[in-house]
């Protein structure tokens, strides 16, 4: 057998020359910032055994002298490289962001009591984290407007998490958006 790596992508090429059946598993090479997308094996697209599933990384490859009257052909499993996206930003350099997220942060302003404080504080840590600004939890957010009535740019931009349901898929959205960043595939 013999692994190929070429521009376009990798192969294992493996060819049954003696003995009886067995199997090996093969998994594709890929190159720094690629990815190996679509994988065929013996040229037949290999698909996730369920939608929610992922293709497959690794092929087993089954070799049976017995198949054919000049024994087992070369067995191929091949891979296209795809360019690897990262999911997960880099912090913005300063003065890219709106003037009040960078000077005043966020707050995600909770109830008194409400009992999703642990998760709120767990979601500010990793959006300060992914967004370079500080993120805190309140409890109520101080008014606090410039003489004119108006907010201040010092002020926090302000999430405010109601009571129930309608909070409780502001959380599951600020979630999933924090998660889209993070999660690789």
């Amino acid at each position: 057998g013999k692994v190929v790596v070429e521009s376009s992508g990798s192969e294992v090429r493996v060819t049954h020359i003696s003995g009886g059946e067995g199997a090996l598993v093969a998994e594709l090479a890929s190159e720094p910032g690629f990815d190996v997308g679509g994988r065929y094996l013996d040229w037949e697209p290999q698909r996730p055994a369920t939608p929610e599933e992922a293709v497959p990384t690794r092929a087993t490859i089954v070799l049976d002298p017995s198949d054919g009257a000049e024994g087992d052909p070369e067995h191929v499993y091949w891979g296209r490289f795809v360019e690897r996206r990262e999911n997960r930003p880099a912090i913005p350099p300063r003065g890219t962001q709106p003037a009040q997220l960078e000077l005043g942060g966020l707050a995600l302003a909770l109830a008194p009591g409400d009992p999703r404080s642990g998760i709120a504080t767990t979601l500010a840590r990793e959006l300060s984290e992914l967004l370079g600004v500080t993120v805190r939890v309140i409890e109520h957010h101080p008014t606090t407007p410039s003489t004119d009535g108006t907010a201040r740019v010092s002020d926090p931009i302000v999430v405010h998490i109601q009571p129930g349901d309608e909070g409780a898929r502001t959380l599951a959205a600020l979630l999933s958006a924090v998660e889209a960043h993070t999660v690789r595939p």
